[in-house]
């Protein structure tokens, strides 16, 4: 894979299913290849579950960067924006964003700042959704019942995110401070803060899971490849580097 077909193609998303077992002698063997720092943060979680996520996360950005740029896994640096919105040092051609939630952990590529969210379905509160959605987004999910409520507030909730970390402002920026319009496949944003969000900033929503949702946010609207990539794939990949 080139770099040629890296600008031309754009987006890239890569999903990889945490697998059900997952053995220290595999955790090590993975992290080994590791800078200090990274292992001390994934370290810092106090589950083990979050210490996988993480851990793929690393795995799956390394193994992706190297698909496009050749560039090894342990010669990968990384930076951190003033928002804490990380990139990769000497590369500004390449944007990434990791998000997991449970089973899943996601990455996209792009060579525009890109953004990525994924939740678990699980019965919720709408009531949150008064505080962090606008008032245009709140009336919306008020007239929805049963099912369709979810799966409404889970679309929303996924695409508002990704369209912040695609803004790269973290949570400087509130959730209720813009709206998202869903009319049937078409997405807006609605913005006063990014006057200029309507023409600079795509939203796509995609199904890998019926138990999750999961959107991409990025100033490209070239169609995104979606792959589901098996862990044991992702490994090879990433140890035989």
């Amino acid at each position: 894979m080139t770099m040629e077909w890296f600008t031309y193609c754009m987006k890239i998303i890569n999903c990889v299913k945490k697998p059900d077992l997952f053995d220290s002698a595999t955790f090590s063997l993975l992290s080994g290849w590791l800078p200090p720092k990274r292992i001390s943060r994934i370290e810092r979680f106090i589950h083990q579950d979050d210490k996988i996520r993480a851990l793929i996360a690393d795995v799956l950005i390394r193994t992706m960067v190297y698909r496009v740029k050749g560039i090894k896994k342990d010669k990968l640096e990384f930076q951190e924006n003033a928002y804490g919105k990380p990139a990769l040092l000497n590369h500004s051609d390449i944007h990434f964003n990791i998000s997991h939630s449970v089973d899943w952990v996601v990455c996209a590529l792009d060579n525009k700042p890109v953004g990525i969210d994924i939740e678990k379905i699980k019965e919720t509160d709408f009531g949150i959704a008064k505080k962090f959605f606008s008032k245009s987004e709140f009336d919306e999910l008020t007239i929805k019942t049963g099912n369709d409520k979810l799966s409404f507030f889970y679309n929303l909730w996924t695409m508002k995110e990704s369209y912040i970390k695609a803004l790269g402002k973290g949570f400087s920026k509130s959730l209720g401070t813009f709206s998202i319009c869903i009319k049937g496949q078409e997405v807006t944003i609605d913005d006063d803060e990014q006057c200029n969000s309507l023409t600079n900033y795509f939203i796509t929503h995609y199904d890998i899971d019926k138990k999750y949702k999961m959107a991409l946010c990025s100033q490209n609207r070239t169609p995104a490849k979606c792959e589901i990539v098996g862990f044991n794939t992702i490994c090879d990949e990433f140890l035989n580097q």
